[in-house]
């Protein structure tokens, strides 16, 4: 399988900086931390980094011999960094014990903001806060903090620039889940009172949210849908559903122009394929076709690819398809490492 290298340099485009939207929404994520974020450092700084053009952050785990259908919680994860052709990898920052989660790129490809969750085995009952990391030093900062919840699985939209999230805070016996959506001037939606369903994996459309939305399991189960909220100017909402809801729609993305969404999904067997469609969810179609699972797409900036996790190699592994002509590439090969989670 050969590499191809991508030999354009990226130049961020002038988009407008958009007012929020998503599992908390962050205003203007070009590396720039909130005013009331707390500063921190870690001595264990990264070595310089080398200039990339186009790249990818991920995260890994040890792998232990697992192949889990879900890469989740097992062991804690660290999250790496490479060129889009699958060169240059290298450690950003080690997470055990803690574990390290979604990261993504600002959008001036300086820092690296995720979540780092206090407890590998516990996850967010443990608590967790979101991090921004210059690439060039290994500086870090905390972008979003709530005291006593769990704010994790970040995205910076490709459209509007703004950081999406999710928020677990304790309620009884169990942990109230939160679909954030920060506007530009700091007020807080939350998008999870505009529908019954559980709701998680937003990307920021402006005043508008995509996201995943789960329903109680039927015979065992999970059945999720992809869907967007609307807001108007009052913070009220009005609930769009993209797919059907008798398969497992999850972990949607956007392209850059904001015309196209991808997501993963087993309606067509018992693994997980990629999906096109329309923002509107018409003219869905199949992108990957294989016996194994691929998941966690993400397109990259010139929107031409996209970027995926798979075990069609026997491991989890990084992949990216191009989706004019269906080339799939196989980016990183360590079978010492589960790798997930990518982001370009």
């Amino acid at each position: 399988m050969t590499r191809r290298a991508a030999r354009r340099r990226f130049t961020p485009a002038a988009l407008p900086a958009a007012g929020a939207v998503g599992l908390a929404v962050l205003v203007s994520c070009a590396g720039d931390a909130p005013q009331d974020a707390t500063a921190t450092t870690d001595t264990a700084a990264p070595e310089a980094a080398q200039e990339f053009t186009a790249p990818i952050v991920f995260q890994r785990f040890a792998n232990t011999g697992a192949t889990p259908t879900i890469p989740g919680f097992y062991g804690g994860a660290d999250i790496w960094i490479m060129e889009g052709d699958g060169s240059g990898v290298r450690l950003v920052r080690r997470g055990v014990p803690q574990h390290l989660d979604h990261p993504s790129l600002t959008f001036d490809l300086k820092n690296v903001v995720y979540a780092e969750f206090t407890d590998a085995d516990q996850g967010v009952e443990a608590g967790a806060r979101i991090f921004s990391e210059d690439l060039a030093t290994g500086e870090r900062e905390v972008l979003r903090e709530v005291e006593g919840c769990a704010v994790h699985h970040a995205s910076i939209s490709p459209i509007t620039r703004q950081l999406v999230y999710a928020r677990n805070c304790p309620e009884g016996d169990g942990f109230d889940k939160g679909l954030i959506l920060e506007l530009s001037d700091r007020r807080q939606i939350d998008a999870s009172n505009t529908t019954a369903l559980s709701v998680g994996n937003g990307v920021g459309l402006g005043r508008a949210v995509l996201f995943q939305a789960e329903d109680e399991p039927e015979n065992g189960e999970r059945r999720m849908e992809i869907a967007i909220i609307r807001f108007d100017g009052y913070g009220q909402g009005t609930y769009t559903a993209l797919t059907d809801r008798e398969h497992r729609h999850r972990r949607p993305a956007v392209s850059p122009d904001g015309q196209t969404i991808a997501w993963q999904t087993n309606r067509t067997g018992p693994t997980d394929d990629i999906f096109l469609a329309d923002i509107d969810g018409s003219n869905q179609r199949r992108l990957t076709a294989s016996d194994a699972n691929d998941g966690h797409p993400w397109f990259s900036r010139d929107g031409r690819w996209i970027v995926f996790e798979s075990d069609r190699s026997g491991n989890w592994e990084i992949w990216k398809i191009e989706i004019e002509t269906g080339e799939v590439v196989q980016l990183t090969d360590d079978p010492a490492y589960v790798s997930t989670r990518p982001r370009w």
